[in-house]
């Protein structure tokens, strides 16, 4: 009876133990997790700083854009006038060497210097073409910056889980299918368990502990299987699926020491 006893307490200290070690680890986790939660906001900041500075460098570029077309434009308006200006100095011209000749009081030679100008005279008493200046329109830019905007408020509408759960390349991931915030569990065992995929173990019992274990791996045909290796090639185990996502190697030692060497 003692010595079922003394076994019952050894197990018993032997759980406590593993639980102090599962505070440890949660604890670690904890930590880790605080300081990855601040430099990911850190790094937010620096894009969201890059992104309005993008924005207003956007901002000028635009401004930039309608000064420099309205100056174009004033340019055009500008010759424009003055070429009327022009015509109007022709005309008063005109005008002045027509009141002139109607002084002339001989007959004769104010019939002869009103043939010499009348057809200039009669080639600007023919109506120009008035002007309509047409006002250059910056709506397609309104236009485009308003698309812009409404497309950012209707993407920033939608709640931000709802659009990473839309995004398969934005989804918040651990190191294993497990959905964040839960733990993967494994509990100490007799039986050996060789290896877990989401929370599921495939128990085997070997005749004999192997010293060493091989793990072959082709994640292309969905094939991992498992050998003893300690003395030649024994199989163990193979597990076939279709993989669909990065495959990460979980390793428990209850007591000794391990290695794990790689091979071309």
């Amino acid at each position: 009876l003692q010595k079922l006893i003394q076994e019952c307490l050894k197990q018993l200290a032997t759980k406590k133990q593993q639980q102090v070690g599962n505070i440890t680890q949660i604890e670690d986790a904890a930590e880790k997790l605080k300081a990855h939660a601040e430099s990911s906001k850190t790094w937010l900041v620096g894009k969201f700083t890059e992104l309005r500075l993008l924005l207003d460098e956007e901002e000028v570029l635009a401004k930039k854009f309608i000064d420099k077309n309205t100056q174009l434009t004033l340019q055009v308006f500008r010759e424009q006038a003055e070429s009327c200006e022009k015509q109007i100095d022709v005309l008063n011209d005109l005008s002045n060497r027509v009141w002139s000749i109607s002084q002339e009081p001989n007959p004769v030679q104010l019939l002869q210097a009103y043939t010499a100008t009348e057809q200039e005279v009669q080639r600007q008493m023919h109506l120009g073409e008035l002007c309509h200046p047409v006002p250059l329109s910056f709506e397609p830019v309104k236009s485009f910056f308003k698309g812009l905007v409404e497309a950012m408020q209707s993407t920033l509408q939608t709640p931000l889980d709802a659009r990473l759960k839309e995004n398969m390349d934005c989804q918040l991931s651990g190191s294993s299918s497990a959905k964040p915030g839960t733990l993967l569990k494994t509990n100490s065992s007799p039986e050996r368990s060789l290896f877990l995929k989401y929370g599921q173990r495939s128990r085997l019992r070997p005749h004999d502990d192997p010293d060493r274990l091989g793990v072959f791996l082709d994640y292309e045909a969905g094939v991992l299987a498992f050998y003893d290796v300690t003395g030649g090639m024994s199989h163990l185990h193979t597990f076939r699926a279709a993989f669909q996502e990065p495959l990460y190697p979980a390793l428990r030692l209850w007591e000794g020491a391990i290695s794990i060497p790689h091979l071309p």
